[in-house]
């Protein structure tokens, strides 16, 4: 229900590729958003995706909502907006219309975003052409928000902002789902996710100065090999992976340290088995990788952390895309700080993150966003001294958590998680892991939810793998054998 009086909405693009199903007299919805029937991969999408839903769409995800949001989701991109647009968008949708595009509402409100004719939005027949409606609600919401500063207010508010619904709580209720909607649609590969299925895959690197480096990777979804022994690598390599081309699957990425001969970048993809850095020179031969999307171009970018106790610690970050410096030298953190690299204000781009490991008077985090320049979390204590980060979006609504892995031999290893949009703490001491297992986050049944993730090396009876989901608890993994000893996990850096 919308009662803002907007100014012209001429010149909307209206792609000639979705065309109107015409619509009966009194029909409630028009089928699909589009002049076919639902796809086999939106119904596939649908049962994907639906299952993951807590809001009004529980159960209720179907594969004619799927086509709506797939149309809603190639207007953003069309205008080269970020995934955020395209999820408050949708979070909209689910309010006003559950995703349908209804030739019927609230007064003479239409369509999937129930605009009004009468207020300004367009006719009727625009308005029911869901690509004219994705347009004008976009352009509203950048009028309102000046600058692109919808881009980290929270998506309730800016749904109400644009809409002066009667009822604004109801975009909050519904954000996290709109949030999965249009991450699960949007495309974005997931963090370890090598074969291009948005499942983060078993993935190890394994050092060996002998016979030669290899990856091994196994599809999460399939079970089937994905890397067997791969030959790329120095035994002194740091893995570092990402999706550096953009094409959705994760490459086998090294950072080389060399103080000697200056340190470098070797990065084989994944999808066509050629080189994209062979020996690129950039970084310190003391500096921890980062990797990450810092632009938010969907290409993860070359990013450093350079620690340094004299003169302060830097960040260093080159596009991947462009091959310009993101960052040369910020300094942000301090000398013994762990890299955490995430999107913790949902924007779609990766942030300056870091924990701070404090015995004294408590660790703390620190996160400064790379859009804005300004400090998301500034010094807020959250974990013990000894803890490790495992940074991941764990409750699945675009932001990544304050998350850390605590090993402890006699009381039981635990997870402590807390909610970076809400606050709320998700995992508080929850027991799940061994004391030497290394923490490997990740979203290993494509739910948008990162799962509790861990590697066990065991050079006596073989290492495995323990994974559980977060959404539903269910064990994804249970001590699946596959991995050396000394392998390293290579689903997140």
């Amino acid at each position: 229900m919308n009662y803002k009086l907007l100014a012209s909405l001429a010149g909307l693009a209206t792609a000639a590729t979705v065309a109107l199903v015409p619509a009966a007299a009194h029909a409630a919805v028009i089928p699909d958003c589009t002049s076919a029937a639902p796809t086999a991969a939106d119904a596939a999408f649908a049962g994907q995706v639906g299952p993951t839903l807590t809001g009004a769409l529980d159960g209720h995800y179907t594969a004619s909502r799927a086509a709506c949001t797939r149309v809603i989701v190639q207007v953003v991109k069309s205008r080269g907006l970020p995934l955020r647009a395209a999820a408050i968008a949708i979070t909209t949708t689910i309010v006003e219309s559950r995703i349908q595009n209804l030739n019927y509402g609230d007064r003479d409100s239409l369509g999937l975003f129930q605009q009004r004719p009468s207020q300004g939005w367009g006719s009727e027949s625009q308005i029911l052409n869901p690509v004219y409606a994705t347009n004008a609600f976009l352009n509203a919401m950048v009028r309102e928000y000046p600058n692109n500063t919808w881009l980290t207010a929270p998506i309730g508010e800016v749904c109400q902002a644009v809409q002066r619904s009667g009822f604004p709580s109801r975009y909050y209720d519904e954000t996290a789902d709109g949030v999965r909607i249009a991450t699960a649609a949007w495309g974005a590969n997931a963090p370890g996710d090598y074969d291009g299925d948005k499942f983060t895959d078993l993935a190890l690197y394994r050092p060996n100065s002998a016979t030669g480096s290899t990856w091994w990777a196994r599809s999460s979804r399939t079970g089937q090999q994905i890397f067997g022994g791969t030959l790329f690598g120095g035994a002194m390599d740091v893995p570092a992976p990402g999706d550096y081309d953009g094409d959705g699957k994760n490459d086998l990425a090294l950072y080389r340290r060399d103080c000697t001969n200056g340190s470098s970048w070797w990065v084989h993809s994944s999808r066509t088995g050629g080189l994209l850095y062979g020996g690129t020179k950039f970084g310190g031969c003391t500096d921890i990788p980062a990797p990450g999307d810092y632009d938010g171009d969907g290409y993860t970018d070359l990013a450093l952390y350079r620690q340094d106790c004299s003169t302060g610690s830097t960040w260093w970050i080159r596009s991947s895309r462009t091959g310009a410096n993101l960052y040369a030298g910020n300094e942000f953190g301090g000398c013994t700080d762990i890299p955490a690299a995430g999107d913790y204000d949902g924007d779609s781009r990766t942030d300056l993150a870091l924990f701070r490991r404090n015995c004294s008077t408590g660790s703390s985090w620190w996160v400064r966003s790379s859009r804005t320049g300004s400090n998301i979390y500034a010094g807020n204590e959250f974990g013990g001294c000894t803890d490790i980060p495992a940074a991941g979006d764990y409750d699945g609504d675009g932001y990544t958590d304050l998350a850390l892995y605590r090993r402890d031999c006699s009381e039981g290893s635990t997870w402590w998680v807390r909610s970076t949009r809400t606050g709320s703490v998700l995992y508080a001491g929850n027991k799940f892991g061994g004391c030497t297992d290394i923490p490997a986050p990740g979203d290993y049944d494509a739910d948008t939810y990162t799962e509790l993730a861990l590697y066990r090396r065991d050079c006596a009876e073989g290492s495995t793998w323990w994974v559980r989901s977060t959404r539903s608890g269910s064990m994804l993994h249970s001590g699946t054998k596959f991995g050396g000893c000394t392998d390293i996990p290579a689903t997140a850096s």
